[in-house]
């Protein structure tokens, strides 16, 4: 994980990273939007359990939700 950076965010790679790693970056991460790092919690939505970032810039409470490549919409081809 030495080479994770801001710009190599991924999910998987936030989930393998150390919790001191996590807060690192999320500090980097809310400093490079102007704002400072409030805490990185657990949560957890359905079956899939995480660590998020709470940032909060001027007041406003955001969540760093490192992501990845998605596919977005039905798939009518599914069936589900």
């Amino acid at each position: 994980m030495a080479n994770l950076d801001r710009a190599g965010l991924t999910l998987a790679a936030w989930d393998a990273a150390s919790d001191g790693r996590r807060r690192e970056l999320a500090a980097e991460v809310a400093a490079h939007v102007g704002g400072r790092l409030v805490d990185v919690e657990v949560d957890a939505q359905g079956d899939q359990v995480h660590r998020v970032a709470l940032v909060d810039v001027r007041g406003a409470h955001m969540v760093l939700v490192p992501g990845g490549t998605v596919t977005l919409g039905w798939d009518p081809t599914r069936g589900d």
